[in-house]
């Protein structure tokens, strides 16, 4: 996983970008364009040479400027079970 350095410089590129064509779009996260986070952050965390655990837990994402506006989406179904026959599911 990338530090939250990373992150914070695709948001700031893309608010400058997005500002250019609407002065408004400065102060939205990622210029108003929608950008997926996939995994479960609490286990994918990034990777720091010789660092403390306070350390890597400081550059999670989830330590992010932009972490407070951003909306987190939960799974509540199993969508490659859910379109499987009865047949299809064996327990060996």
């Amino acid at each position: 996983m990338c530090g939250k350095y990373n992150f914070q410089a695709v948001d700031r590129a893309l608010r400058d970008i997005m500002g250019a064509v609407d002065e408004r779009l400065q102060d939205v996260p990622f210029g108003s364009k929608v950008v997926v986070f996939g995994g479960d952050f609490r286990q994918i965390l990034p990777v720091i040479k010789k660092g403390t655990r306070s350390e890597v837990v400081g550059q999670s994402i989830r330590q992010a400027k932009f972490w407070d506006q951003i909306q987190v989406l939960h799974l509540t179904q199993n969508m490659r079970i859910r379109n499987l026959g009865p047949e299809a599911i064996s327990f060996a």
